[in-house]
């Protein structure tokens, strides 16, 4: 398993990435879809890692689990409606 450090510095770089896409369409375009999308990604990426920090101790490897499971759910997401506003 990898440390917590490693896995802290992964999930904030692929939220800021996120984020860093969903700023740029954020100036470009005066949707408040798009802000609140914005922030859906900063709160989550704050519970991600707030999680990461504070493991339930019995059962280490079906938290870790779940919470990529939580994080792919999060990019899936994001990623089809950021694919769904660039078509509109």
């Amino acid at each position: 398993m990898a440390s917590r450090k490693d896995l802290k510095k992964k999930v904030k770089y692929i939220a800021d990435t996120l984020a860093s896409l969903y700023f740029v369409e954020c100036l470009t375009s005066k949707d408040e879809e798009i802000v609140k999308r914005l922030n859906k990604i900063l709160s989550v990426r704050q519970d991600l890692v707030s999680r990461i920090s504070h493991t339930e101790p019995n059962n280490a490897k079906e938290y870790y689990r779940k919470l990529r499971a939580d994080m792919k759910a999060l990019i899936i997401e994001m990623s089809e409606k950021s694919g769904a506003t660039e078509q509109a």
